[in-house]
Formats: C-alpha cells, sequence, structure tokens
C-alpha cells in the first residue's frame, strides 16, 4: 500500500543525520555564475549538517522544477508514482527546514538562507500538492490513505507514549530521532489530506515535540555558545597588551634612546615597524573577533551582547590610545634629542611613520605626529629652517593634490556611481521588489529577504555590467582589492604599482630626487601612498557577483586582507537594534544572521592614481 511503501522510504530518509554526501556542494557562495551554491560556514565542524542540507536543497530544485513545468503546462500525470514523489519532495524539504534550523543555532548564516530556500522551494511544491488533493484521479490513492491513517491510530498512540517515556527519561537526542522517524513517515502520505486531518493525525506528538524542539534548542544553543566563548577568547584583540609595549617602550626611549620589547632591542624609528607589524594583527583580529560574537549574538538571542559593548568600547579607546602612543614615542626620542643628532633621527622616523599614516587613512595620527616631530626642528634650527621651506614649497601642493583626487572622482559620479550608493540604488525595496539593501537612518544594511539564489539572480538583473567606481584599492603579493564599504567590496585583475610616469609627477610635487627624500611627514605620507599603496579608484564594468554572509566574511578573513578596512578603523555595521537588545517583551531579536556582503568582480576601465585619472589601456601601456 502506498502508505507502508512510503513509511519504508522515510524510515530509510532518516540517514541524513548520519551520512556523509559529496563536499562540491560547499566550496563557494552564491556566485552569478552559479546562485544555488549555499553560503558557506564560518566553522567547519558543521560540514556535516551544511552538506545534507546542500544534498536536499540541490535535489529538490531539480525535482521540483520538473514538476513545476508539468503543472503549469497541465501534463502532470496524477497517479500514484506521482504522488509517492511529491510526498517524498515534502519529508525533503521538511528536513531541509530542520538541518537550517540546526545551523542557525549554532550561529551559522548559511542556516538562515537554507531556511529561506526552504520557503522557496515550498511555495513551489505546495501548489502541486493542493492540485492533487483536489484533483478526481487523485481520490482512490487518498482514500486509501485515510484508511491506512484510521487503521494505525492506535500504533500511533503507542508510538507517541514511546517518544514520552524517552522524553520523560531525557533521553532527548534519542527522542527526536525517534520522533522525525515517526513524523516523516505520516507527512510523506498525510500531505495529501486535508489540514485539519493533518493536525488530527499528529496530535499525539504535539506535546513531546514542543519539549523536544525546546529542550534541543537551547542545549544547542548553548553548548555553541560555549564553543564560540572558546573560540572568541583565543582570537581576541591584544589591545592592552600593545598599548602597554608602546608604553614601555616610550619611557625607555625617553631614557636611554632604544627600547627592548618582545625580545629586541630597537631605536625609535626601528620600532615604528614592530608598532605597524603588531597594529595590523590586532586590526586582523578585530575584524575576526566582532564577526564571531555576531554569531553569538545570534545564539544568545541578544542584539547587542555586553561582550560587544564592551568590545567597541576597548577597540575606540586602542584606536585614540595607539596614536597617541606612537606621537609619544617620538616625542620622547625628540625631547632627549640634539642638535647634532636631531636631523637624523628626524629623517627616519618620516619614512617609518608614513606606512602608519598612509594605512590608516585619517588625519588624526598625521596631525598629533606632526606636532612630536616638531619636537626635533626645536633643537635644531637648520632643521627647522629646512622643514619650513619643504612645507612652503609642497603643503599646497599636496593640499591640491587632494582635492584634484575628489574633483576627478565627482566628475565621473554621473557616469560611475559609487559602488555602495549602486548597491542601495538597485537592490533596494519598490513597490514591485522585496528589496536587499538600504542605508536608511545613516545606516548600510544589506539583508536577506529573499533566499541567497533569488538575491542573486535579481543582483545579476539589476547590477551587473552597470558601471561603478570603488576605491581606494589595495594591493597585495597575489590580489588586488577595493577597500570595503557600504556592504560591497571588489576584485578584480592584480594592478601594478603606480606607473612610472605618474610616480616623476608625484616626485616633482613632493621635491623629491635622488638626493633629496621627502621632508614632511605629509609629503612622506603622500609618497608612500603612490610607491606602495594602490590606485585611489577605478571606475569600471560590473562583471561578476557573489554573495558572502556579513559574519563569515570577517571570521575567514585572510592574514593578507586586514586592509579590508583603514587601519584603526571598523566598519559601523547593524546587526540589531541596541535601543532594544535583549528585551524579550519588544519581540525583538538578533539580525546578524541574515546581514549579507556582495563582492564583485570589476573590470577597470578607468585608473585613478592621486588626481590622475588614465584608461585601462593607457595603464597596461605604461607598464609593460
Amino acid at each position: 500500500m502506498f502508505y507502508r511503501k512510503q513509511s519504508v522510504i522515510a524510515f530509510a530518509l532518516i540517514t541524513y543525520l548520519t551520512m556523509l554526501f559529496p563536499s562540491r556542494f560547499v566550496k563557494a557562495n552564491p556566485s552569478s555564475e552559479d546562485p544555488h551554491k549555499p553560503l558557506v560556514l564560518h566553522d567547519k565542524q558543521y560540514d556535516k549538517l551544511h552538506e545534507n542540507a546542500a544534498r536536499i536543497y540541490s535535489t529538490e530544485l531539480k525535482r521540483l522544477a520538473e514538476f513545476s513545468e508539468l503543472h503549469q503546462v497541465d501534463r502532470l500525470r496524477v497517479n500514484q508514482g506521482t504522488m509517492r514523489k511529491l510526498g517524498q519532495a515534502n519529508i525533503e524539504l521538511i528536513q531541509l527546514k530542520w538541518l537550517a534550523l540546526r545551523l542557525q543555532y549554532v550561529g551559522e548564516p548559511a542556516g538562515f538562507d537554507f531556511e529561506k530556500r526552504y520557503v522557496a522551494l515550498k511555495k513551489q511544491l505546495d501548489p502541486i500538492i493542493v492540485y492533487m488533493r483536489k484533483h478526481p484521479d487523485a481520490q482512490a490513492v487518498i482514500a486509501k490513505i485515510k484508511t491506512a491513517f484510521g487503521r494505525n491510530s492506535k500504533r500511533r498512540m503507542q508510538d507517541a507514549l514511546q517518544i514520552q517515556e524517552r522524553v520523560n527519561a531525557e533521553q532527548w537526542e534519542e527522542a527526536e530521532t525517534h520522533l522525525h522517524k515517526s513524523v516523516l513517515s505520516i507527512r510523506v502520505g498525510s500531505c495529501f489530506l486535508n489540514p485539519g486531518d493533518q493536525d488530527k493525525i499528529l496530535l499525539p506528538y504535539g506535546k513531546a515535540e514542543s519539549a523536544i524542539t525546546q529542550t534541543l534548542e537551547k542545549r544547542r544553543r548553548d553548548a555553541a555558545n560555549a564553543q564560540l566563548l572558546q573560540r572568541l577568547a583565543a582570537m581576541e584583540p591584544k589591545f592592552q597588551d600593545l598599548l602597554d609595549n608602546l608604553a614601555d617602550a616610550q619611557e625607555q626611549i625617553k631614557t636611554t634612546g632604544t627600547a627592548r620589547i618582545a625580545g629586541k632591542e630597537w631605536t625609535g624609528p626601528d620600532f615604528m615597524g614592530y608598532i605597524a607589524e603588531q597594529w595590523r594583527e590586532v586590526q586582523l583580529r578585530s575584524h575576526r573577533w566582532r564577526g564571531l560574537e555576531w554569531a553569538r549574538c545570534f545564539v544568545v538571542n541578544d542584539p547587542v551582547t555586553p561582550e560587544l559593548v564592551d568590545f567597541r568600547k576597548k577597540q575606540t579607546a586602542f584606536s585614540r590610545g595607539i596614536v597617541k602612543a606612537i606621537a609619544g614615542i617620538i616625542a620622547a626620542d625628540a625631547a632627549r634629542a640634539t642638535e647634532a643628532n636631531a636631523a637624523v633621527l628626524y629623517e627616519k622616523y618620516l619614512p617609518a611613520v608614513a606606512p602608519l599614516v598612509a594605512e590608516s587613512r585619517g588625519n588624526e595620527l598625521l596631525t598629533d605626529c606632526e606636532q612630536a616631530l616638531a619636537g626635533f626642528t626645536e633643537k635644531s634650527p637648520s632643521l627647522a629652517n629646512d622643514v619650513h621651506y619643504y612645507q612652503i614649497g609642497t603643503s599646497e601642493l599636496i593640499r591640491w593634490r587632494e582635492r584634484a583626487a575628489t574633483a576627478a572622482m565627482t566628475s565621473r559620479a554621473s557616469e560611475f556611481q559609487q559602488l555602495g550608493r549602486l548597491l542601495r540604488n538597485s537592490m533596494g525595496r519598490t513597490d514591485d521588489f522585496r528589496g536587499f539593501a538600504s542605508g536608511a537612518q545613516g545606516r548600510d544594511v544589506a539583508s536577506l529577504v529573499m533566499s541567497g539564489p533569488e538575491t542573486m539572480l535579481a543582483i545579476n538583473e539589476r547590477m551587473l555590467q552597470q558601471n561603478a567606481t570603488v576605491g581606494p584599492i589595495v594591493l597585495t603579493k597575489k590580489s588586488s582589492f577595493g577597500q570595503y564599504q557600504a556592504r560591497t567590496y571588489t576584485t578584480q585583475s592584480i594592478l601594478k604599482p603606480t606607473p612610472k610616469f605618474i610616480l616623476n609627477s608625484v616626485k616633482r610635487d613632493l621635491m623629491i630626487n635622488e638626493d633629496n627624500a621627502p621632508y614632511s611627514l605629509a609629503g612622506a605620507a603622500a609618497y608612500h601612498r603612490a610607491t606602495k599603496g594602490g590606485p585611489t579608484a577605478i571606475f569600471g564594468k560590473l562583471e561578476q557577483a557573489y554573495l558572502e554572509a556579513l559574519i563569515t566574511r570577517f571570521v575567514k578573513l585572510p592574514d593578507s586582507a586586514w586592509e579590508i578596512s583603514p587601519l584603526g578603523q571598523l566598519p559601523q555595521e547593524y546587526v540589531g537594534s541596541p535601543a532594544v537588545q535583549s528585551n524579550t517583551s519588544t519581540g525583538a531579536k538578533p539580525e546578524s544572521l541574515q546581514q549579507m556582503i556582495v563582492r564583485f568582480s570589476i573590470q577597470p576601465q578607468w585608473v585613478q592614481y592621486g588626481p590622475m585619472v588614465i584608461s585601462i589601456d593607457e595603464l597596461q601601456a605604461a607598464t609593460q
């Protein structure tokens, strides 16, 4: 009989709890080329759940596409074989939802997307099942299903009592496995009955199901929270340790002119390299730590955990403190300098501090360090004279270059929108589009309202082949990327360092030649950006897009990508309203799992270096 056969099939399907499936489903995020790939995990220990969910989604996506096509053209065969396949699809989707929730309980954004995919597939399946339920040719099979359920009512009562006994004995995992087996064996056939009849059949299991669901959700969240706390402790940024080292170095340099830190003797200028290395590590850890804490926010059901609030305070204090500490070390060295060595130390500090100023892209470090460097000019009238005339000759040109760079970008704004703005304009909610991105209340948000595949298909339609601009561009040994802004960042073909003819222009403006290096910190920072940094901006056409979870992107940030944001700066992100925090009376919940980033690959058409914008063809010709 149909019902019994499907019970056997359902029992076999329960092996999803223990089986491993091919890993080909989990190698990449949704992309323009393959929108249906799942979001990747940030914790590999949940690979099994993830692979099972990906397998079910892939199988049912294909199956339901075929059924939907037949249904639309009125060629769907109404017989026991078709109903058997639809019943199997129904219980597979139930399993997909269970797996999606399991992944959410442990703070995996892929679980949120899988639930959205479940909803999308159910919207395809349910109308077909309703069609079958009402079709005259299906009534004979439905009658047999009803008869089988009526005959087995006592057996279900006994089955429900056995599950309840496991609940009473607190054998929660065993109770869940038993319950899932029973529910699937029922729902494979009961889906063709009226909703009221389905509820009556499942009624004996209601009490046990509620207890099992609530208890195991709490246990799984608690276990995940404990593991996340361990991971967070291991990756915590060493804010205070670095500040303490800098304070120690300042005292030593003030006394002896050198500092012994981390087992090595440093001069003040050399110590700037150590600071840069350690600051970048803190930056990388900060990105990763905050991303993982966002996952924990969902696990503990608190939009803004006390730990996240404390992190924000520490990170803000650190960002201010390290600027003061760097300037303090320079000032300490300047205080003990003499007229004889002031110029030598000044000249060593400029290229040592310039990378920090360039990478932080802010004025606070530049201003504080310039004030500290003034301590050297106070010791040497000749140095003061040289610095004064160099600043007269270059400061206005440096400011002009900055203004011209801004003007060059603005002049192309009508043709090339800033990428984050383009995302908001193209993917915002409208009367006929459910939306994805917004910039309400001054914050950029990109949240999964639809499933990942539906979102990617909308991005393909609404954004690809459009013109956009992004910058600044960061060059690494193996790649180049546009810094993260407004829930977007880019990758593009590797761009070579500044072309020689542009670099020569920079040298002229900064009065640099074989005998003369930059003689102000602003000039040294500008020269460092020109020689070591990437383009100010690129203008091009969007070719591909990749959907990434906000949490996962930052938790799995590669070591080389610490500069995804300027040094010392963390992007402000919305993951849940701090006004309600964990106040359950408001019904507010964390929104961290659904927060997304879109990575675009962009084909450059124009490249900007400071005030100069050149075509990609000119750039390639100049760097051959």
